[in-house]
């Protein structure tokens, strides 16, 4: 039903319609587009009673067609990165509370980090994760720290407590997560 929704009819479909296209007897169309209005991934105009796309299924598209667009903008500009430091690249962000890698471009190095796409809750064990908990507003990374809790033995050297956590992660935004041990190859 959501992909029907979202076929560019601006005007919206009707309950027959979207139980007609999705396969479904009547009553189960209503039941299930009652629990997505519930959710904000549908709207029901209460003048004409058509079905719409709602705010929640809205945010979702445009966030995907943003991570989109920042890929193909990136994309040149962390090769080239890799090609001249000879080291892994990666593009991270933040996407509430989770670590989402876009891209990456792989060393060629012979021995080099391996990088994985994709979503995950790598804050404490990766460079990426690190700076990006640095740079949250900080009550969003408190409430994050309070759920992942603290870095595990070893995970983060020189972090034993919070006071470590904290010292550690003031440092990096001090420093803007930079730090070039070595030029880059020409």
């Amino acid at each position: 039903m959501l992909k029907r929704l979202d076929s560019g009819e601006n005007s919206g479909f009707s309950l027959s319609q979207l139980a007609h296209a999705a396969g479904l007897k009547m009553p189960t169309a209503r039941s299930i587009l009652q629990t997505l209005i519930e959710l904000d991934m549908v709207s029901q105009d209460s003048r004409t009673r058509l079905y719409s796309l709602g705010p929640s299924a809205l945010r979702m598209g445009r966030g995907q067609w943003l991570f989109t667009k920042l890929i193909r903008a990136s994309a040149p500009i962390l090769k080239r990165l890799r090609d001249a430091s000879g080291e892994t690249v990666l593009l991270a962000v933040y996407d509430g509370g989770f670590r989402n890698t876009l891209i990456s471009f792989e060393s060629e190095e012979l021995v080099h980090v391996g990088v994985h796409e994709g979503r995950d809750t790598v804050f404490y064990g990766s460079a990426t994760g690190r700076v990006l908990l640095s740079l949250l507003p900080e009550e969003e990374a408190e409430t994050l720290i309070h759920r992942m809790g603290l870095p595990e033995p070893g995970v983060w050297p020189g972090v034993e407590d919070a006071k470590g956590l904290r010292k550690a992660l003031d440092h990096i935004r001090q420093t803007k997560g930079c730090r070039l041990d070595r030029p880059l190859k020409q």
